[in-house]
């Protein structure tokens, strides 16, 4: 069986890499990946232009492409669900969490995504007996509008 790394990286307000990478699993003991919804997800286009006039047969388009640009995506919503054995690792998870903008990615899908928390977090399970654990699902906000290519560092590809 494959053991997955989940990661996740402080950027400044530019979208480059400012802190060090973390393991999430790893660096956070008693956090545990259980999911991670809206990965796949893209946003509508953002520079896309279409017009349309009564005394022409078809619309004029103007796309990026037109001058080797990007298409650029409107924001999505995703939800990273995990659970936590530790309130202490939970807590400090939800402060890194507030330290800024973060890049995602795992070594199974080898997509990254560059995400702002500015919701509150959902504790799906909060369960006090035989040690305790808390099942929460954080919301984020994909700032690109899509999930880019990656390799195991989190390089884009």
């Amino acid at each position: 069986m494959t053991n997955y790394l989940f990661k996740m990286q402080a950027t400044d307000a530019a979208g480059s890499a400012t802190g060090e990478v973390k393991n999430l699993e790893a660096d956070f003991p008693g956090l545990h990946y259980s999911k991670f919804e809206g990965l796949e997800l893209q946003g509508k286009a953002k520079n896309i232009y279409k017009e349309s006039y009564a005394e022409q047969s078809g619309p004029r388009v103007f796309h990026p492409a037109d001058k080797s640009g990007d298409v650029a995506h409107e924001e999505t919503k995703v939800k990273l669900t995990l659970l936590f054995t530790s309130k202490v690792s939970y807590r400090s998870f939800l402060a890194y969490l507030n330290s800024g903008r973060l890049f995602y990615w795992d070594t199974a899908r080898h997509l990254k995504a560059w995400l702002l928390f500015e919701d509150e977090p959902n504790i799906q399970t909060d369960e006090i007996k035989d040690g305790g654990y808390l099942v929460v699902e954080f919301p984020f906000t994909n700032m690109w509008g899509i999930s880019k290519s990656c390799d195991d560092s989190g390089t884009l590809v």
